[in-house]
């Protein structure tokens, strides 16, 4: 693969079939930045689609007359704690089918090519504001303060999303409940193609989770999900979340948006002479960590004037920003474990005084790294367990010794693909998913307690890139491994160790 030894190539949407839009950066002015030129820059790649291959108005249109969830549920209500044995499930349920509009805005929407909700709070409807679907970078003095509100709804849209399959499963339309499933998983990786890091790893944490969720589902209902539903979902949903991502999840891009605003952010708190204004560089920082992290590395408003006279220029806090961007972006477009991953980040060789405007600028965007690695893993085990359960329906409920018993037929070999494998791509025969046919029960270490597993086990390495036998798993994939099948939740209420 070419390294990309130029300035950082900005964000691509594919618009049509291979069509490829670019976001420009903007380039602060010492004297500041228009917070106008910043929305400009952010909005610009969804200026040049059309609204019909949107799928925000419909979607946030539909949420927006669907009924708020009952006061019942309680605070803790997520795609984590909705299923079918669950207290207060018949209401929930109610609640899912008057919801139905919504979820034929989340199916009529799933093939469109981007979310496109346009930044800027004053960008959107009066009604979105007074519901808080916007998404907003601040201006003036807060800009860089992000408010993306809209957040919110769509944590609430994916819980609706959990809560109409369990319902539907319920009745037996198990058909109808997955496709619910896959239409909110597609349109939360539209938002996983955002501008802003935030955005991006809100959206993949929801997709692992209701990834998880379909899971436990299918767990919950196997001795009565038809083959032949399992197949189609095994072969042409769970597989084909999103054109051209594959296993590997080549489509989904770095977000830009937090080198854009960074960007603007330095021409506000520098001096014409390209010197940190130590006033209005300790204001804008320390009002942003007392908002967003009050734990963050640097103290208050003090700290931040003493860091300011210690900092690098104006020009030289730029390179830096530009040097670490360039740097993520090569190592997020390279095969994994490639030469370039045995050496030191930008980021990690930034001094953290100096240019500690880019530091905490871009803090949250190392995160994304590890969190694709688990969001490819359960893409991964998701569309192979359910074509493995295809095959086990088929066969008259009996699991298959290998899995390339079901390649082709039931699963998409090029879907069983462990991401924490070191030999893949270069041997993609040594990178496959890690699979068993149990003859007794096996004990796995969970973060939910011990709970045991039968029939057959399929899960991934993780970041320790060694093979546990899936007997010790986590949820984050740093420890132990990534288990598949069983479903960790499901068990784990099965036998009783959570509600």
């Amino acid at each position: 693969m070419r390294i990309i030894k130029s300035p950082l190539p900005r964000i691509a949407f594919i618009l049509i079939a291979t069509l490829v839009l670019r976001a420009p950066v903007v380039q602060a002015q010492s004297a500041g930045a228009p917070s106008g030129d910043v929305l400009t820059a952010l909005n610009r790649p969804a200026q040049q689609v059309r609204d019909s291959a949107k799928s925000y108005a419909s979607v946030l249109g539909a949420f927006l007359q669907a009924p708020q969830p009952p006061r019942e549920i309680g605070d803790s209500f997520n795609v984590n704690t909705i299923w079918d044995g669950m207290d207060n499930f018949s209401s929930v349920a109610e609640w899912a089918k008057a919801c139905e509009p919504l979820g034929k805005a989340l199916i009529e929407s799933q093939r469109v090519l981007m979310f496109g909700l346009p930044y800027g709070k004053n960008n959107v409807s009066q009604e979105f504001r007074g519901r808080g679907l916007y998404a907003d970078v601040g201006e003036g003095a807060t800009l860089g303060t992000l408010d993306l509100a809209y957040l919110n709804s769509v944590r609430t849209v994916a819980a609706y999303a959990v809560a109409d399959m369990y319902r539907l499963g319920e009745e037996g339309k198990f058909d109808e409940a997955l496709t619910i499933a896959v239409a909110n998983i597609r349109f939360l990786r539209l938002i996983a193609d955002r501008q802003m890091s935030e955005e991006q790893s809100v959206a993949m944490e929801l997709m692992i989770d209701c990834l998880r969720a379909s899971r436990d589902f299918v767990f919950t209902y196997l001795d009565k999900i038809p083959a032949a539903t399992l197949q189609r979902f095994a072969l042409k949903e769970f597989s084909m979340l999103q054109p051209m991502d594959h296993e590997q999840l080549r489509r989904l891009q770095l977000p830009e948006g937090d080198r854009i605003v960074a960007e603007a952010v330095l021409g506000r708190v520098f001096s014409p002479d390209g010197s940190p204004d130590a006033e209005v560089f300790a204001t804008h920082f320390s009002r942003r960590q007392s908002e967003s992290t009050p734990l963050a590395l640097f103290g208050a408003n003090k700290m931040w004037q003493s860091i300011a006279t210690a900092h690098g220029s104006l020009d030289a806090t730029r390179k830096r920003l530009t040097f670490i961007y360039d740097d993520w972006w090569r190592r997020w477009r390279m095969n994994p474990y490639g030469p370039i991953f045995g050496l030191a980040t930008e980021l990690s060789r930034t001094n953290e005084v100096r240019y500690a405007a880019v530091v905490f600028s871009l803090r949250d965007l190392q995160r994304l790294f590890s969190l694709r690695d688990v969001l490819i893993s359960e893409i991964n085990g998701t569309a192979v367990i359910a074509g493995i359960c295809a095959h086990y329906r088929e066969y008259g409920n009996k699991w298959p010794k290998e899995k390339a018993e079901a390649y082709s037929v039931y699963v998409v070999k090029r879907m069983d693909f462990d991401p924490y494998h070191k030999s893949y791509p270069a041997n993609r025969n040594d990178g496959r998913l890690p699979y068993q046919r149990l003859g007794s029960a096996v004990e796995i270490e969970t973060p939910f307690g011990r709970v045991h597993g039968s029939g057959v086990m399929l899960w991934a390495r993780a970041a320790d890139h060694e093979d546990g036998g899936g007997t010790s798993a986590s949820l984050d994939g740093l420890t132990g491994d990534l288990v598949f099948w069983p479903p960790l939740r499901a068990r784990a209420r099965q036998e009783g160790l959570i509600d």
